[in-house]
């Protein structure tokens, strides 16, 4: 089963994260990467709605970064998508890509703050990630 994980920062705090199994199994790193693109959307959504209860101005379009060149690509261009589950989670991203809501952008993976929370790392690795977390 696949992972999502995501790290919410509103400036260089981070506010929100999280790291779940996907409840469907995924054939390939594009299927789980999409889907998790979408979960993250929905939680963005969720902050940008708290921090406007609060009566406090977000600044839109509000950035993901992912390590997915494919999935980035795919949403850029003209790609169909045929399976019936993740048409839902294609469209659900680019509409708000479309609106304004967020902007997609490319990180290296050794570069992924959200990889602590998805995948198993050597000690190396997990010490450098984390030291990409401001602690302020």
């Amino acid at each position: 089963m696949s992972v999502t994980g995501y790290v919410i920062f509103i400036g260089s705090t981070p506010v929100c994260w999280a790291s779940r199994r996907q409840k469907t199994v995924s054939t390939s790193t594009f299927q789980s990467e999409l889907i998790a693109l979408r979960i993250t959307i929905e939680k963005v959504r969720g902050v940008i709605s708290l921090i406007k209860s609060f009566g406090c101005e977000v600044f839109m379009p509000v950035p993901i970064l992912m390590d997915n060149q494919g999935v980035l690509q795919a949403l850029d261009g003209d790609k169909d998508i045929k399976r019936k589950h993740l048409v839902l989670s294609f469209h659900y991203v680019r509409e708000a890509v479309a609106q304004g809501l967020v902007k997609l952008g490319y990180i290296p993976s050794d570069k992924n703050i959200a990889d602590l929370l998805t995948k198993a790392h050597g000690r190396v690795v997990f010490h450098r990630l984390l030291a990409m977390i401001p602690q302020e």
